[in-house]
């Protein structure tokens, strides 16, 4: 079976429980979790804007606001690797994943409700199968990077995905879905298997596919070329080469961490940002002091940036503000930050990227909104609760202490060098 085809095609067709949205911040630059802010992600030099004084290479604006990723199920290969250049996981034994996700706190039962997003249950057997059918298709690489709270906080995402379909009353595209179908089958024929195996393997429905048209098509009319070109036109500071100087504070979260923490988080973001306005202690004092984030040590201090070389949410927040101020709580995929605004310069020797760069970023800043507004609604109406079963559920291990170290390293090499991370988150 050729397992790089058949990601290939999960990744375009299906949106798994680790699908998040079109241009979920996977293509961005991250935002202190690393030592390095202000770079370009990691093998992203095709969709980036160029950095000053260097040319970018067009990209597709047509695809670039749509690409989604399955989480841990098709991981694209690090700069510079063949997609194909690891071994997927061994998955002729059959029961192999389903053995290892029965392993997941076994006195829980199938039917027990690990985690609610509003109105939508979470079962302990939903968490076990859909670790199944991650380990089936994951290489040992990734394989090794698939815990259980992983997996729920992906299961929680979907729900809430769901949750803003319906709420907006996002309507199926017909032709766009029975291109879809077409599309796998005619993948799944190439590879000896039937849309039904191909689905079966990967625990997919025809509804989670109706789901993702609905997004795609949801964020498709938000990045019409002519919609583009009106962001563009009203934020030329995003491309000029102006460049922000900010300090910042970060509570790391979980993306879809439970509604009462990311309450919490919020509260205590306030509360700083309070007593640095009252002159009780300064923005660099509460940054060493509470900053979750490698740039604590420098008070928050981030390099200089220019909009695109940042997570958009950050950017958008931090470009809109006037010197001397400080924003409210900021989501971004690696918490919530306060921002402290010191300036702002226009590089008059940056060079203006093409147009399809700005495009892509445009595309980027519009459908990191549409995230953030999905994320949103566990503030609100789709309050995300885990199970005193859940939390059991989703408890590293001992055995699997190092496993999830490994994975944190990952994490933070990827942050280190720009990139998004998950995903996935």
């Amino acid at each position: 079976m050729n397992q790089t085809a058949l990601n290939r095609v999960l990744m375009l067709a299906v949106i798994c429980a680790g699908c998040i949205l079109p241009a979920c911040d996977a293509s961005e630059p991250s935002v202190d979790n690393d030592d390095t802010e202000a770079t370009p992600a990691a093998g992203d030099a095709a969709d980036e804007a160029p950095a000053d004084g260097e040319t970018a290479e067009p990209v597709d604006t047509a695809e670039a606001p749509l690409e989604t990723q399955p989480a841990d199920k098709a991981e694209p290969a690090p700069a510079g690797e063949a997609d194909d250049s690891e071994p997927a996981a061994d998955t002729e034994a059959g029961e192999e994943p389903a053995a290892k996700a029965a392993e997941i706190a076994p006195d829980i039962t199938d039917e027990t409700v690990i985690a609610r997003a509003g109105d939508d249950e979470i079962t302990a057997g939903e968490l076990r199968a859909e670790v199944a059918a991650i380990l089936a298709q994951a290489s040992p690489r990734q394989a090794g990077r698939v815990t259980p709270r992983r997996v729920l906080d992906s299961l929680l995402r979907k729900a809430l995905i769901e949750a803003y379909v319906e709420a907006q009353d996002l309507k199926l595209d017909d032709q766009a879905f029975d291109e879809m179908k077409a599309q796998l089958a005619k993948q799944a024929e190439s590879m000896g298997m039937t849309v039904e195996e191909v689905m079966a393997k990967s625990d997919m429905t025809m509804d989670d596919l109706k789901l993702q048209i609905k997004m795609r098509s949801h964020v498709q009319g938000l990045t019409t070329p002519q919609k583009l070109q009106a962001f563009i036109d009203e934020h030329p500071s995003y491309f000029d080469g102006t460049k922000v100087t900010a300090s910042h504070i970060l509570i790391k979260l979980e993306p879809a961490a439970t509604t009462a923490d990311q309450k919490a988080d919020l509260a205590k973001l306030i509360a700083i940002k309070k007593q640095i306005e009252a002159g009780e202690i300064d923005f660099a004092e509460a940054a060493r002091k509470h900053s979750q984030g490698p740039s604590s040590v420098d008070g928050g201090e981030l390099p200089k940036f220019t909009f695109y070389k940042m997570l958009a949410p950050f950017a958008t927040k931090a470009f809109a503000m006037k010197a001397g101020e400080i924003s409210d709580p900021v989501r971004t995929k690696y918490g919530f930050h306060i921002i402290h605004k010191a300036g702002e310069a226009k590089d008059e020797q940056a060079r203006t990227p093409p147009l399809k760069a700005k495009q892509k970023i445009a595309a980027t800043a519009i459908s990191s909104q549409v995230r953030n507004d999905v994320m949103d609604q566990a503030l609100e109406d789709e309050a995300i609760v885990v199970t005193d079963a859940g939390e059991t559920m989703i408890a590293p291990a001992p055995a699997d202490d190092a496993s999830a170290e490994a994975g944190e390293s990952a994490d933070a090499n990827d942050a280190e060098a720009g990139d998004g991370g998950d995903a996935t988150k």
